[in-house]
């Protein structure tokens, strides 16, 4: 074996070690972390004793999730089988609970809550933060890269399309694009078909 095969070798099984003393780590800090799932080393959990993770979750690489204690406990609930995928950062002070079977992908941002900025006299970074609305992603979801969910819920079967911002409540079974985000598809079950519709979810004529 070449020196330079060797020292690809020694780096791949260095890798594996740290992913794995990472994991082990990571049943110590979160309240649930289920089984089969893994953390991808590097990552940053803050506060993991508020979080749930499910039965074959994967959080990727440079995920950073942020649970902040203000007035009460806050509570991160991950489902079974859920992906959060590169870059992603999820912030909360309240609720954020995301359903079983949802993809998250890359650099996607999720809060429920936001800075103020009231006092004119304070930076924004020098307020405290404000809570919105708790979170909800339903089961089946698809969250597009570079989305952004403040303070909403989102139904069962959703897609969410790439840098959409999405501040307002989605019914189920919703494709929805833009800044700001609005519903242009949604399942009809009696056609069963993904029909066009208004912003509001209703199937056009």
């Amino acid at each position: 074996m070449s020196f330079a095969m060797n020292i690809v070798n020694r780096l791949y099984w260095v890798k594996k070690v740290l992913i794995i003393l990472y994991n082990l780590r990571a049943k110590l800090i979160f309240n649930k972390f289920g089984k089969n799932s893994k953390i991808y080393w590097p990552g940053e959990i803050q506060n993991g004793q508020f979080m749930s993770i499910g039965n074959n979750c994967y959080i990727k690489k440079y995920a950073w999730i942020q649970a902040i204690k203000i007035d009460k406990d806050p509570e991160f609930i991950l489902g079974d089988y859920s992906y959060i995928n590169r870059l992603c950062q999820i912030v909360l002070i309240d609720s954020i609970v995301i359903g079983k079977y949802v993809t998250i992908s890359d650099n996607v941002f999720i809060t429920d809550c936001t800075h103020g900025y009231k006092d004119v006299n304070l930076s924004v970074m020098e307020h405290s933060l404000v809570s919105l609305m708790p979170v909800s992603i339903g089961d089946g979801g698809w969250i597009g890269r570079n989305a952004t969910i403040m303070g909403c819920k989102i139904g069962k079967h959703c897609v969410i399309g790439n840098s959409a911002f999405v501040t307002k409540d989605i019914p189920d079974y919703c494709v929805v694009v833009g800044n700001p985000a609005k519903i242009i598809k949604r399942y009809n079950f009696e056609t069963q078909q993904w029909e066009k519709t208004d912003i509001e979810g209703n199937f056009l004529n």
